[in-house]
């Protein structure tokens, strides 16, 4: 859904300071979370996934505004 999601931006040309602050968060918390899994930290293996879930949210408001 990301990809699509920047895909669509950068088609039609939308890309604003939150999309790319989306980006950048859900980039940044999808490495956080894979050694975050691998160590068993659960809670902030939650708000990694969170911040990848509002870095998409970010993306897809830029998509839809």
């Amino acid at each position: 859904m990301f990809v699509g999601a920047v895909l669509m931006l950068a088609i039609l040309r939308e890309e604003g300071p939150w999309s790319a602050f989306g980006a950048v968060a859900y980039v940044a918390g999808r490495i956080a979370f894979l050694p975050l899994y691998a160590w068993g930290v659960p809670w902030l293996r939650t708000f990694s996934w969170n911040l990848v879930a509002l870095g998409l949210v970010f993306v897809m408001a830029d998509v839809v505004v």
